[in-house]
């Protein structure tokens, strides 16, 4: 949550980066060639673990944030 109360930082962040994958956006499959991947929150079941594994192929640079990192 503290990354999101950067409030109008935020949207200067926003024109420099391609949001790909994003409960907010409806993509269904983590792309291949990430840059930077933003995670928050436990790996809670085998599902979570599979998805999370892909997130580390797929991506150059991995950040873990919040109280479970």
């Amino acid at each position: 949550m503290s990354f999101l109360d950067m409030d109008e930082r935020l949207l200067e962040i926003g024109n420099q980066v391609d949001l790909v994958f994003s409960p907010l956006v409806d993509f269904k499959d983590y792309p291949e060639g990430v840059d930077l991947a933003l995670v928050e929150g436990a790996v809670g079941s085998i599902e979570d673990e599979h998805k999370i594994k892909r997130i580390r192929e797929r991506t150059k640079f991995l950040v873990a944030m919040g109280d479970c990192a």
